[in-house]
């Protein structure tokens, strides 16, 4: 009697067990735990490489702007790299700490729309620990136990169009020369020299006692900044936009007088205005440039496209 009292109260209790529904959320729990937290590991991990990769991206963009800027105006050497590291150790992406490299490099293909290879690129990388993602099976970037975050700036020359009033056509010596001339006024005129003349007394442009005003000085050697508003040297030489009007024929240099010239390289006045027009670069204009771009900002003249890596 008494096993069969003990057999009725334990079913008793294993039917009265099987209808509570007290405690079910904490099984539930129980068994999602590791799921869930791997979700909140994932969406907090995640979230903290996006800042991470954002910042390194503004870091890239300037550092690759800087880097540049100082290689356009010292080309022959190296300061462009310190130039770049320097200004990404700025945003907090010091080179060779906490896992961080930058590197700054030139002559790197141009994306589109522009072409050739002398654009500059900033490359940061920084290897970041991983944890909670560890839970759902993540190992990191390569199996490594860390992720590798990456941010890429391109940037590359902008070209300027500018037209002159002056242009000096002689290939060597001082194409424009310029002594007190206290009365001469090119304000609004820019003026050019084709002259490769680097170094005094036979530099390409060369103003003494007064500045013309010139809005810029622009040569093929050195552009005297005492000539004008703004020099760049070092630009590509222009083709003589009068050249089809030249002539060796006599009869095309009638005198009204009854003479007739002697050949020679003629200078005369032409009917309509022929524009002397040049492309050139100004060795402090650099614009950021990519494909993908996630934003756009415009500085004065500097147009940047990011591109993320």
């Amino acid at each position: 009697m008494g096993t069969f009292e003990s057999a009725r109260r334990a079913w008793h209790w294993l039917r009265r067990y099987g209808r509570d529904r007290r405690g079910n959320i904490s099984s539930v729990v129980a068994l999602l735990i590791i799921p869930l937290v791997g979700v909140i590991g994932i969406a907090t991990e995640t979230g903290n490489w996006f800042l991470i990769q954002r910042s390194a991206q503004n870091a890239a963009d300037s550092a690759v702007l800087a880097a540049g800027q100082n290689d356009y105006i010292n080309p022959s050497g190296t300061s462009y790299i310190a130039e770049g590291r320097s200004v990404a150790s700025n945003f907090g992406f010091v080179n060779g700490a906490s896992s961080t490299t930058v590197t700054p490099q030139k002559s790197q293909p141009c994306p589109l729309p522009l072409t050739g290879s002398n654009c500059y690129k900033v490359t940061i990388t920084r290897s970041v620990p991983i944890s909670l993602t560890r839970i759902v099976g993540y190992s990191g970037t390569g199996g490594t136990n860390t992720q590798s975050i990456t941010a890429t700036a391109t940037a590359g020359p902008i070209n300027i169009i500018t037209e002159y009033c002056i242009l000096s056509l002689s290939g060597s010596g001082t194409g424009i020369r310029i002594n007190g001339g206290p009365n001469v006024n090119l304000a609004g005129c820019n003026i050019a020299s084709n002259s490769s003349g680097a170094s005094n007394p036979n530099q390409a442009t060369n103003c003494n006692g007064q500045n013309p005003l010139a809005a810029t000085v622009s040569a093929v050697g050195f552009a005297d900044v005492n000539c004008g508003a703004a020099a760049y040297s070092g630009i590509s030489p222009i083709a003589d936009p009068y050249a089809h009007y030249a002539t060796d024929n006599p009869g095309d240099l009638t005198d009204t007088c009854g003479g007739v010239y002697t050949p020679q390289n003629w200078n005369g006045v032409l009917t309509g205005a022929v524009p002397i027009r040049s492309y050139f670069t100004p060795n402090n204009l650099v614009r950021l440039v990519g494909l993908g771009g996630l934003a756009r900002m415009m500085a004065g003249r500097l147009r940047a496209r990011r591109a993320a890596a």
